[in-house]
């Protein structure tokens, strides 16, 4: 144990942060009440994600701080996130509480979640386990899909490299009992000979009244899109991605804010070959849960349970053996004085493959006067390999590692910020120590790779973020992140794709004709192997939106520069459209 910081960690637990009772939603569907606690937490409204027409959750997440993304090209390719240094399979995507990764490789695809989705972001950078289980050891992103308005959408958009996208959103009935249709089809083009993209998505959603503090919420989502692999101008690779999401949930409400819930959700993701080297897989998930919320006194006690099984049918894999993994946890958020709160969990999961693993984590929020917050937190986390890290094999000699331990981090969190007259200031640092760090390792020759427990690996880094209105009509925010270390400690070499700095700006201004967004995104040199040459050299895109009432036009990558996120991976050149958007 890390025995200064665990104890920065406990005197802090003298200080924390006032906040209404409205702020204590429920433990899984909504973690509003970890933003308010835990440091390097937020939130993106509404009106930020609508601001750009970006085409997925990874562009919007790219100009938050502490947040990378790692996009293997254009829409075509795949889109993945980094989350304080660690590394996509150590950062968890949820929807609604519900975690997306796929069943055999543990990652998130973001080009298949489409944006008009999408109400707001909740953002964890840091290790979250205690609280979400495995998985969560850089972080956690929660979307939030948008609730019933009573009112129905369409929209129409046309851009750059034959993009096209049509969504329809159908919403009915009262805030008791509604139901919701979504429809998405989009087509791409692409620039390079095979980087198509062509996506259906498809949304059914029924909120009702059970009893009179009963709600019941029933969803389905599904998607399927056919894609060229953009990996350089001689790759002819297609491949064909589908899934689905069911959820039944039931919630016990009291004063509109949730307790009780009890859920189960099934999902499934498959991939096939339509031509060149892409290897077939599938699997489902199945999962089930619940929690029950405790109010004694000013402590606000959950405690919960948990159990989900991942079921591979897949041809890749040597062997196709079912996991399970069964949790249980105990939060309690505590309201000690009106200017100090306290938040602390404990989780125990139980996996069928690699035993239990305990995780925990104390954060407090302490007040000082009307403006300035403290925060600061200590825990643990882990994360078990995926079931491709442990079976997968191909024609290649690429092959998985049935002997892998499990990682495990400590991650220790501190961030000061204040509110100013001219805006917000908000500075914070982090430390994570991951042990048993799990990497694809390439043969000496270069001719295959398998994963390896490589030893360990110290993550640490600054973030800073100032945002606010400098007139009435023009808002900034400006943010930089620092990684300090992104190494292996055994060698001491830096991490493969982990930048140094990020540096992004934005501003927008509201004017009669409409409303100008500009953002302006840095990202410095960075290796793509571990302790490689920097060979992906630094690079900075600007972006500009225009939105007159329903009327939007836009131009990505202004400057035409460029530039790869993933080596081999060409991005987009200069990207201009135009959406038009109606409500009835």
């Amino acid at each position: 144990m890390n025995y200064p910081r665990f104890i920065i960690s406990c005197v802090c637990l003298s200080f924390s942060l006032a906040v209404s009772a409205d702020s204590q939603m429920n433990f899984v569907v909504s973690a509003s009440r970890y933003v308010s606690t835990y440091p390097n937490s937020s939130t993106i409204g509404n009106d930020e994600i609508r601001r750009f027409k970006d085409f997925s959750v990874g562009d919007v997440l790219q100009s938050e701080p502490g947040i990378q993304a790692n996009r293997y090209g254009g829409k075509g390719g795949v889109n993945a996130l980094s989350l304080q240094g660690a590394n996509s399979n150590q950062t968890l995507i949820l929807m609604d509480g519900v975690p997306l990764k796929n069943t055999v490789y543990g990652s998130v695809d973001l080009n298949n979640i489409n944006l008009d989705q999408i109400h707001r972001i909740e953002l964890y950078r840091g290790g979250m386990s205690s609280v979400y289980g495995a998985d969560a050891v850089g972080g956690v992103v929660n979307l939030i899909s948008a609730k019933h308005t009573n009112k129905s959408s369409v929209s129409f958009e046309l851009g750059s490299y034959g993009n096209q996208n049509i969504s329809l959103r159908l919403s009915q009935g009262t805030q008791e009992s509604n139901y919701q249709l979504g429809l998405i089809h989009g087509r791409y083009e692409g620039y390079q000979p095979v980087g198509y993209f062509n996506n259906d998505n498809l949304l059914l959603e029924y909120n009702g009244v059970l009893g009179r503090d009963l709600r019941v919420r029933l969803s389905g989502s599904g998607y399927t899109d056919q894609r060229g692999n953009p990996a350089g101008p001689y790759s002819t690779s297609e491949q064909e991605d589908r899934g689905y999401m069911v959820l039944a949930q039931i919630r016990q409400m009291n004063e509109n804010s949730e307790t009780d819930k009890l859920y189960f959700t099934t999902k499934s993701d498959e991939r096939k070959s339509i031509s060149g080297f892409v290897t077939d897989s599938k699997g489902w998930t199945n999962a089930l849960g619940g929690s029950k919320e405790i109010n004694v006194g000013d402590h606000a006690l959950i405690i919960g349970l948990e159990t989900n099984q991942m079921i591979p049918q897949d041809s890749t894999l040597t062997q196709n053996i079912s996991l399970r993994n069964n949790a249980v946890f105990i939060n309690d958020d505590w309201v000690v004085s009106p200017w100090w709160r306290v938040n602390a969990g404990l989780r125990q999961d139980a996996h069928s493959t690699f035993g239990t693993a305990d995780t925990y984590k104390v954060s407090t929020a302490f007040s000082i006067g009307n403006s300035c917050i403290l925060k600061t937190s200590y825990g643990t986390s882990f994360r078990a390999p995926s079931i491709a890290d442990l079976y997968y094999q191909d024609a290649w000699g690429n092959a998985g590692n049935p002997n892998l331990r499990p990682e495990t981090a400590r991650n220790f969190d501190l961030e000061f910020s204040v509110k100013t007259p001219i805006g917000d200031f908000r500075s914070s640092c982090f430390e994570k120590k991951i042990t048993d760090l799990i990497e694809w390792v390439s043969a000496a020759d270069w001719s295959s790779s398998s994963p390896n427990n490589v030893g360990r690996a110290r993550l640490s880094g600054i973030e800073t973020e100032w945002s606010g209105t400098l007139t009435e009509t023009v808002l900034y925010n400006v943010n930089w992140t620092q990684m300090l270390d992104a190494s292996d400690e055994n060698s001491g070499k830096w991490l493969q794709y982990r930048a140094r700095t990020k540096i992004n700006v934005g501003i927008n201004v509201n004017l009669p004709l409409g409303s100008v967004a500009i953002r302006t995104n840095y990202v410095s040199e960075r290796a793509s192997s571990t302790g490689g040459v920097l060979n992906l050299p630094q690079y900075y895109v600007a972006d500009i939106d225009f939105t007159k009432d329903n009327i939007s036009l836009f131009m990505h990558n202004v400057f035409n520069r460029q530039y790869q996120e993933y080596l081999g991976y060409e991005m987009p050149g200069r990207t201009v459209g135009v959406k038009v958007s109606l409500s009835f």
